[in-house]
């Protein structure tokens, strides 16, 4: 019965990432050079790649708390449940109109142009180590003053 829960709440909380993407995606009628340019940027930055990497590794932590014996079945249900609604074509609908609806048309030429160049795909090779970089500097920076954080934070929740 556990399982049972579990793999309920997991399929409630990727359904509500779905919802979530979706509820993004604005209304908005674009020029279709406009949404060309945000396919552009997509294809150039991997998007469809990196959706499915999260996808892959969502299942692959959700997988270890199901029982052993039913885990290659969770692990095929979910590859099956992705397939069909999260497939390159629909993570590219999905995502053109929202890169579209943040930037202007000229902007995406800018930045697919921009990556497409030797110093461009250099960059995106690099952002992940510096994103990791970032977000270590962060979380040192918040334990080194951890106790200054804990005390603003009391400070400002006190009339709350």
């Amino acid at each position: 019965m556990k399982t049972k829960v579990k793999l309920i709440l997991v399929t409630a909380f990727l359904i509500f990432l779905f919802n979530q993407v979706k509820a993004q995606t604005p209304a908005t009628q674009f020029t279709p050079e406009h949404l060309h340019a945000a396919e552009r940027v997509i294809d150039v930055t991997d998007v469809v790649k990196s959706v499915q990497k999260i996808y892959e590794a969502a299942i692959q932590k959700q997988a270890e708390r199901v029982s052993e014996e039913k885990r290659t079945a969770f692990i095929d249900a979910m590859h099956k449940f992705f397939g069909k609604y999260g497939s390159d074509e629909q993570i590219k609908k999905t995502f053109i109109p929202i890169y579209a609806a943040d930037f202007s048309e000229d902007e995406l030429n800018q930045i697919a142009d921009f990556l497409s160049t030797p110093a461009g795909k250099d960059w995106l090779d690099k952002d992940p180590i510096l994103a990791n970089k970032r977000l270590t500097w962060g979380q040192k920076i918040s334990e080194e003053h951890k106790a200054e954080l804990q005390a603003m934070l009391q400070d400002a929740f006190k009339d709350k």
